[in-house]
């Protein structure tokens, strides 16, 4: 006799969506793991050209509705889109496909607002995913965010975090609760693509580009210093800082080396393209978990990575180089080193570590595991 699948309904501050296909695709992946054990439906709302709903069944236990509220211009803007935001959502409450058995919250603000309305209006164990990087980038956050966590973190049945570190600066920030970590599912990822690089050295950096956290100034900066021969650096993304940052290339451009900017990709074009290149880098000041640098090693990449947080949840030796973040010739010896010796890095042990870590299976376990037990309670 077969049992039930429980019901589990995210809501999430960021996902995956028209304007932005990148954004919280973490959420996403989370979502399409746990459905393996769990019928998951996933709400999210967001600021459009106009009002319209978008459902779509990504599988037969898994259903998306993203909901787009028309953006307001003007003085009033930002209130009226507040208004429209939680009208927009309290709405898809009550249009919800089933009532959950148990509602997962991700990322605190903005959804954490309607933890009220979400308890009341479901009255289920509510689990708190966290993965934000406020937490970590030593600035203040703003007195309204850290009531709005504060308030989520007590009515929530457990708190999730993507990393050990991220858990002790959420603790540190005074976030009091039951936390447990669970980890970014990383997909499995072919890294047979032959690579065409005729001669050239091709490193690769995939980050949003608000410099000030992922230091892309810095390894472009470093990019040019260092003593590579004939190579380039090509970068994946999309952000606030991407045209200073492509001023900044030009201004550098050198004879036998360049700097290639790719724009915003889709995640599965992202992973499709990986094992082109010869070895990553992240170059941030912090990260809560960092799932390009995993899927760098698991797309058959060495990586240079920055000792910025995140990145310990996974690293290990063998994969490559760990510096200190802000020091540029750290960087710079670092890439000379990957430069001469990237071919050398054999990775089968650190690709299988992943895999049994965080893989989609694994990380999707863990989740059912976790409902389980407040299910059970």
């Amino acid at each position: 006799m077969s049992t039930k699948k429980p019901s589990v309904l995210f809501l999430t501050s960021w996902y995956p969506n028209k304007k932005d296909p990148q954004l919280g695709i973490f959420v996403k992946k989370q979502a399409l793991a746990v459905s393996q054990y769990v019928n998951v439906e996933v709400i999210y709302v967001t600021s459009g050209s106009d009002s319209s709903e978008e459902t779509t069944v990504i599988n037969e236990h898994f259903v998306e509705r993203i909901l787009y509220f028309k953006k307001t211009e003007g003085i009033l803007g930002k209130y009226s889109a507040l208004k429209s935001w939680k009208k927009t959502y309290k709405k898809a409450f009550l249009e919800a496909n089933t009532k959950p058995d148990l509602v997962h919250v991700h990322n605190a603000f903005p959804i954490g607002w309607l933890i009220k309305t979400i308890k009341k209006r479901f009255n289920t164990p509510v689990i708190y995913s966290e993965s934000w990087s406020g937490f970590v980038n030593k600035k203040s956050i703003p007195f309204y965010k850290m009531k709005i966590i504060q308030r989520l973190s007590k009515k929530a049945d457990l708190i999730l975090t993507v990393s050990k570190f991220l858990q002790l600066e959420m603790q540190n920030a005074g976030v009091s609760g039951h936390f447990e970590v669970v980890g970014n599912v990383i997909d499995n990822i072919d890294s047979n693509t032959e690579k065409h690089n005729n001669g050239t050295t091709r490193m690769l950096n995939v980050s949003d580009l608000n410099d000030e956290i992922k230091n892309i100034s810095g390894l472009i900066s470093a990019f040019y210093k260092a003593n590579i021969g004939n190579a380039e650096l090509h970068i994946i993304g999309d952000g606030p800082d991407f045209d200073s940052l492509l001023s900044l290339a030009n201004q550098l451009e050198a004879m036998d080396r360049k700097v290639v900017f790719h724009g915003r990709l889709a995640n599965s074009e992202v992973l499709q393209l990986m094992s082109r290149f010869d070895f990553g880098i992240i170059n941030s000041q912090y990260e809560t978990f960092s799932m390009v640098g995993a899927e760098f090693v698991l797309s058959g990449l060495p990586i240079i990575t920055t000792d910025c947080g995140g990145p310990k949840e996974f690293f290990r030796e063998g994969m490559g180089l760990m510096i200190r973040p802000n020091k540029e010739g750290e960087l710079i010896a670092a890439m000379e080193n990957m430069t001469a010796n990237f071919s050398k890095y054999r990775l089968k042990e650190e690709q299988e570590y992943i895999r049994e870590n965080f893989s989609s299976e694994s990380i999707g376990r863990l989740l059912f595991e976790h409902y389980s037990s407040l299910l059970k309670n």
